[in-house]
């Protein structure tokens, strides 16, 4: 039996790789996250020291997914918190020397400064996480737009993007396995130690839950 090696994200050391390795991990993980939402499903967490790479095959994966409630509002909005649970990972890998063990950012922090934050993202990616942060949460219905699409659809309108390997990636069916095998350990969320010294401000934030901050789910 093929034993699969694995390491999270934070012992795989992302945090020290390129600007374009993570723009292709991100896209990556966007692929996997979209194809969990398409087979029924979301992610439990973003905590970073929970995400995982496979050290051959370079397959991101998440350690907990969960079927969608029934009700389509509740889904929803699993959908949109998950992406911006994702956009708050791409921050913490694009923020210089932030330690991914410490977790991620509250989100509402970067939500409300996001126009002196959007410098640490990649130039050609701004206006995708400015649409994921600057979203209004509490309207009824909210739009679902994944950061593989965003990428996809760049590269078909802006033939000078050469944002490598994309193309290349296959969706692995590893998403449709959690589902089918019913994954439902009783992992607790993480709790994430926010605290960070951006453009001048301490923002110490204590401890978040999963879904805690209440302004966007109210």
């Amino acid at each position: 039996m093929l034993i699969m090696e694995k390491k999270t994200i934070v012992e795989f050391g992302i945090s020290s790789m390129s600007m374009a390795y993570k723009r292709e991990f991100l896209y990556r993980l966007d692929c996997m996250v979209k194809e969990i939402h398409e087979n029924g499903g979301y992610v439990v967490t973003f905590d970073p020291n929970m995400i995982y790479i496979g050290e051959n095959t370079r397959v991101p994966m998440f350690s907990e997914v969960r079927p969608f409630f029934q009700d389509q509002e509740d889904q929803q909005k699993l959908k949109a918190a998950n992406l911006l649970w994702l956009a708050d990972l791409a921050f913490c890998l694009y923020l210089p020397d932030y330690d991914l063990k410490n977790g991620l950012l509250n989100p509402e922090v970067i939500s409300m400064y996001f126009r002196d934050f959007q410098g640490y993202f990649p130039e050609e990616d701004v206006d995708y996480y400015a649409s994921i942060f600057q979203l209004d949460y509490s309207l009824p219905t909210l739009p679902i737009q994944y950061y593989s699409d965003y990428v996809d659809q760049k590269m078909n309108s802006d033939t000078g993007n050469n944002y490598s390997a994309t193309k290349a990636y296959t969706k692995s069916t590893l998403a449709g396995r959690l589902l089918s095998e019913k994954n439902m350990n009783n992992t607790g969320y993480a709790n994430y130690i926010l605290m960070t010294s951006i453009v001048g401000s301490l923002l110490l934030l204590g401890i978040l839950f999963f879904f805690s901050f209440s302004s966007i789910f109210s």
